[in-house]
């Protein structure tokens, strides 16, 4: 299947927003984790793509092509409005949607503020909710200052440097990390905008936590997906948390996958039948 870089003009930030889409059938929007781009869903929109969905993978707002477009605007988290927007726009009002890791957060979030707009969700990998202990950074705040500016632009990328690379060393763990693979990654998340965006959206994290009673609300078929050999996030504990709160929650626990299951073919080829089989009706599973 054809995947098609395309643009859209958006309310939120007024500004022109790149998207990827895969596909024809039934939109899936599709949102990445942190940091990461539309990349993250290459394979997993190439399967789903070839059973007959139409997969929108835009970059969340900061990150990859959209980093003009900023998520924390006028003292607001705007990114759910973001994607809200994109589901009217190129998803016919109304979507699944699918969120790996910090995205599950969002998808989450789109999924009972949003309810007309979500006709299923899938969670990846899900890092809805942080530690305790997890405090907000105040690096978005004191860039703010012109001086303190230009000497976070400096030293920040160079210190995310080690921080990034066992960030991504245990996203793709069990497996390794392809040297090439990983230069790639850390030019594009070692920026100073990459950085910002990174740490704005974990923020929201701390700062706009997930009320469980709001889980409650969620009324569509909800599946998700964890990885016993998660090296990043307990995200099998992530997944009980939200079949606790979640009526209509599946959780299915693969024994071999990691963090970044779905950047491998045969695992994302097992992730994309496990959404379609427990979120598609079965009469379009057995078209």
């Amino acid at each position: 299947m054809s995947s098609h870089d395309k643009q859209l003009k958006m309310k939120v930030n007024e500004a022109d927003v790149f998207y990827r889409e895969h596909g024809s059938g039934r939109p899936v929007l599709m949102i990445h984790g942190n940091p990461g781009s539309h990349t993250d869903f290459d394979e997993l929109a190439k399967v789903m793509a070839a059973k007959g969905f139409r997969c929108v993978v835009p970059d969340r707002p900061g990150h990859g092509k959209n980093v003009k477009i900023q998520n924390f605007v006028d003292g607001k988290y705007n990114a759910t409005g973001f994607f809200a927007e994109m589901i009217d726009k190129v998803c016919d009002g109304k979507a699944i949607v699918v969120g790996y890791s910090l995205g599950a957060y969002y998808a989450m979030k789109l999924a009972f503020a949003y309810p007309e707009k979500v006709g299923g969700l899938a969670l990846v990998a899900p890092f809805i909710s942080a530690k305790e202990t997890d405090k907000a950074s105040s690096i978005p705040r004191m860039m703010k200052l012109p001086v303190i500016n230009k000497i976070i632009s400096m030293i920040a990328p160079i210190a995310a440097d080690g921080k990034l690379k066992k960030h991504l060393a245990n996203v793709f763990s069990p497996e390794s990390l392809d040297p090439a693979r990983l230069k790639a990654y850390l030019v594009e998340y070692e920026t100073i905008e990459s950085v910002l965006a990174t740490v704005t959206d974990k923020n929201e994290l701390i700062d706009s936590a997930i009320d469980p009673s709001k889980m409650k609300k969620v009324e569509c078929p909800c599946v998700v997906i964890c990885g016993k050999k998660d090296m990043v996030i307990n995200s099998v504990g992530q997944g009980e948390k939200i079949k606790q709160h979640v009526k209509h929650a599946f959780v299915e626990n693969i024994s071999d996958g990691g963090h970044g299951m779905m950047f491998n073919a045969a695992l994302a080829a097992r992730i994309a039948d496990v959404i379609i089989t427990n979120i598609e009706p079965k009469e379009a599973v057995n078209a």
